[in-house]
């Protein structure tokens, strides 16, 4: 059984609205059409991750996207994340204060 968390990001009245625009403006087409793309859009994709400065809810920011290009960018994405994210973490080290 999986654990509850309450509200999630997409699991907003916003975010489904949204959604379903982007999909709406697909017309049903994947946008991304990359390597394996099956065609069909069932996924609303921000084209600028809301992570990276993409607006959330402006369906200029949305994209109709298959499984296979969705999973693909998103893979991307989290890469990228995780990137910035340890990439922060890490200090320069000191220089000894003996080494002149």
């Amino acid at each position: 059984m999986p654990w509850s968390r309450g509200q999630t990001r997409t699991s907003t009245a916003a975010h489904k609205a949204w959604a379903r625009q982007v999909l709406t403006n697909a017309a049903g087409w994947c946008q991304i059409q990359g390597p394996g793309c099956t065609g069909t859009a069932g996924h609303a994709d921000h084209i600028v991750p809301v992570a990276e400065g993409g607006a959330e809810h402006d369906p200029a920011n949305g994209q109709g996207a298959c499984t296979v290009c969705h999973d693909a960018k998103t893979k991307t994405e989290i890469q990228r994340g995780r990137a910035r994210y340890y990439g922060a973490a890490k200090r320069q080290p000191e220089r000894h204060p003996g080494l002149s």
